[in-house]
């Protein structure tokens, strides 16, 4: 059905692009794009070899996913950071080395 085409493009594109959504306004990786696909396929229960390797990226690039243009920490950005921890069963206590719980609680204040 439409789940599947759609998983299996995502799938796709996360393979065919090593794991990470380039940018549409440019150079560079759309982090943000990335997780939301993590989190599509980890929803729709396919494509799990394609969203765990590029959750493994998430984590490699965690210091520059949870920032915006102006290189300061984003609560939204840090928040998706920890949905995908979560969905694939982490704490998200030490996301590639990042306390995503602690800086977003150091964000909220």
């Amino acid at each position: 059905g439409l789940k599947d085409v759609i998983a299996g493009y995502t799938a796709d594109r996360l393979q065919s692009q090593k794991f990470a959504i380039p940018s549409a306004f440019g150079s560079g990786v759309d982090w943000s794009s990335t997780a939301w696909s993590v989190l599509g396929l980890l929803g729709s229960q396919r494509g799990f070899t394609q969203a765990k390797a590029a959750t493994a990226n998430l984590k490699r690039n965690v210091a520059q996913a949870i920032r915006g243009g102006d290189n300061q920490i984003e609560v939204g950005k840090v928040s998706l950071m920890l949905l995908v921890a979560r969905a694939r069963g982490e704490a998200g206590t030490n996301f590639g080395g990042v306390n995503l719980v602690r800086t977003l609680q150091g964000q909220l204040k």
